[in-house]
């Protein structure tokens, strides 16, 4: 019972986050269409490369990206459906070419569906998220070089 109120206070939250952003949204396009401010890409990692900030923002991104981004970060996840902009693949080239302050700036922004964390997680927490999103797209080609 537990489990399906939080289900369904996350899909509210969503559908309320999407419903007050709809506007700014409508004005700035999809999600493919997203690019963050030049000075963003100045913004240097202070957690690059360190394991364990990425082993706790995989933990952070079960907690908070899941719903929308799927369990491997492909735009898949159980609401994703539910969005008038589909959540973009983490795993993509496209995302995996932005500059990690770039990808920090839009966690830390948000738009549209795509909440904004800076009230919610850390700075530091969100450096995390970075990370892991980079070990998302580090297995996402190692995956397909296997196959």
């Amino acid at each position: 019972m537990k489990l399906l109120f939080t289900i369904l206070l996350i899909n509210t939250s969503i559908i309320l986050a999407q419903n007050n952003n709809l506007e700014n949204q409508n004005k700035t396009g999809s999600s493919s269409d997203w690019t963050a401010p030049a000075s963003a890409n100045k913004l240097n990692n202070p957690l690059a490369g360190i394991s364990e900030a990425t082993i706790n923002g995989e933990k952070l991104f079960e907690q908070n990206c899941t719903t929308c981004h799927g369990n491997s970060g492909k735009g898949d996840g159980p609401t994703a459906d539910m969005l008038d902009t589909k959540p973009a693949d983490l795993t993509s080239l496209k995302v995996q070419k932005e500059s990690d302050g770039a990808l920090f700036w839009k966690i830390t922004t948000g738009k549209g569906a795509m909440a904004s964390y800076k009230k919610d997680l850390s700075e530091e927490q969100r450096w995390h998220l970075v990370n892991y999103v980079r070990k998302l797209g580090e297995d996402s080609v190692n995956q397909n070089k296997r196959k």
